[in-house]
């Protein structure tokens, strides 16, 4: 992972972790609202990113802007 993707997905991570905790909501129910796996939401926000299918469903579910979860 270069540089650049590394900073995004630890940004991904953060916005993230702060999206599920504001809906106080725990990792397999959130990831379970977003119509994800709970081990990709766990790889999210472990910070190893994520492809575009699953922005796309994140986007979807949460509402969460694209520029917001491209960084």
């Amino acid at each position: 992972m270069s540089a650049s993707q590394h900073q995004w997905a630890e940004q991904l991570a953060r916005t993230m972790k702060l999206a599920r905790e504001l809906r106080c909501l725990g990792l397999r129910e959130f990831a379970r609202s977003m119509r994800v796996n709970p081990a990709t939401l766990c790889r999210i926000e472990a910070g190893k990113g994520c492809d575009v299918v699953t922005l796309v469903r994140i986007h979807d579910a949460t509402g969460i802007k694209y520029d917001t979860l491209l960084g």
